[in-house]
């Protein structure tokens, strides 16, 4: 026998008032993935006399879903058979609804996260064209002050052996180029 007050029933979708009923109806009210965690629990809770604590879906008549904690523990007889199981039921349903929605906004920050990181490594690519292409447009303008075929920007390292690294060749280029230039020569 299950008894249970207006206000649990009416979580449940019962009518409001206090009553009592059989423990199927209760367990008819759970969502089907939650009736076996519930009973599941319920045997290894009252095994050895803790408080269970599970958070379970109601399906209401209409179709709806309601969340409800619930809290309870089994008392024994002096023979050591459960009696008795006092507990309580709570709505959590707002709760519930508050950390799914957190969830999809966490989910969200991550993807517009990535999205930045995205929008960054584009930006830092187009920086650098960009500054490739003010270089470029420098290295012509030194082209044109200098009155000079070409320009060679590299760097060589005090000390070491090794061959001159070039950077950046720029050829003269339009009308005033001269009308020969040997493309081989640095």
């Amino acid at each position: 026998r299950l008894s249970w007050s207006a206000g649990c029933a009416s979580l449940f979708g019962f009518e409001a008032a206090p009553g009592s009923g059989s423990p199927e109806r209760f367990l008819e009210r759970l969502h089907p993935e939650d009736r076996t965690v519930l009973v599941a629990a319920a045997r290894a809770g009252l095994a050895d006399e803790r408080t269970l604590e599970l958070e379970l879906r109601v399906v209401l008549a209409d179709g709806g879903v309601r969340w409800v904690l619930v809290r309870g523990r089994g008392r024994r007889d002096a023979v050591g058979r459960v009696e008795r199981v006092t507990g309580v039921v709570v709505d959590i349903t707002d709760r519930r609804r508050h950390e799914d929605e957190l969830r999809a906004k966490e989910a969200r920050l991550v993807q517009a996260n990535a999205l930045l990181a995205a929008v960054n490594r584009v930006q830092n690519s187009l920086a650098t064209e960009e500054l490739e292409h003010a270089a470029e447009r420098w290295l012509e303008d030194l082209l044109a002050l200098a009155d000079c075929e070409r320009v060679v920007l590299g760097r060589l390292v005090p000390g070491s052996a090794a061959a001159p690294e070039f950077l950046w060749t720029q050829r003269a280029k339009g009308p005033h180029a001269p009308a020969s230039l040997d493309p081989e020569r640095p």
